[in-house]
């Protein structure tokens, strides 16, 4: 259960609590992007939930994705998007906190070499039998302390970080000190 304890705890710290607005490091409704037709809700984009819905993009009123793109839907679409996919379920608990919160801000490739680069193995983006190694046995605070890093160091190759970087930032602190809370079992 160990998984799911887990990922609830992700959850709220990503999306909040609330079933239907907006809340956690997510916020609530996101236009300012590249393209407006692709908007996001609790970071959740407009296509990837039509994706999901098997709606045809453009099908759906936004104002229909905000109401439908729950907490619950939320949960459902990340764990089969981002939480499952990216493997978190093998990283210790506290890791896998800021592991998935990478991964569902960045991407899993992201994730991934930052992962590699806070295990000291060689960085390629793909989590294979050599990532699987290096996890065994690591000590989750160093590893944490170490993913937070690699994290930081990420973001700051973004060209979009000049615009988004203290937010960024201040998230992965964020998701550094609730994962360490985990860690050391003192509570989300």
């Amino acid at each position: 259960m160990k998984i799911m304890t887990d990922f609830d705890t992700w959850l709220t710290f990503a999306v909040g609590s609330d079933e239907t607005g907006p809340g956690g490091e997510e916020g609530g409704w996101d236009s300012d992007d590249p393209s407006p037709e692709n908007p996001t809700w609790r970071g959740i984009e407009y296509f990837e939930f039509c994706d999901w819905m098997g709606v045809p993009h453009g099908r759906l009123l936004f104002a229909a994705f905000r109401e439908l793109c729950t907490r619950t839907v939320i949960g459902k679409i990340t764990e089969s998007n981002y939480w499952t996919p990216a493997q978190t379920e093998l990283l210790p608990t506290g890791a896998n906190i800021i592991y998935v919160d990478h991964c569902f801000n960045a991407g899993q490739g992201s994730a991934v070499r930052c992962l590699q680069s806070a295990l000291g193995v060689e960085v390629g983006g793909i989590f294979g039998p050599v990532t699987r190694l290096a996890l065994r046995g690591v000590n989750p605070i160093t590893l944490i302390a170490s993913l937070h890093d690699a994290i930081e160091a990420d973001y700051r190759t973004k060209g979009s970080f000049p615009k988004y970087g203290t937010g960024w930032l201040g998230r992965n602190d964020r998701g550094a000190a609730l994962a360490m809370k985990l860690a050391t079992n003192k509570g989300p």
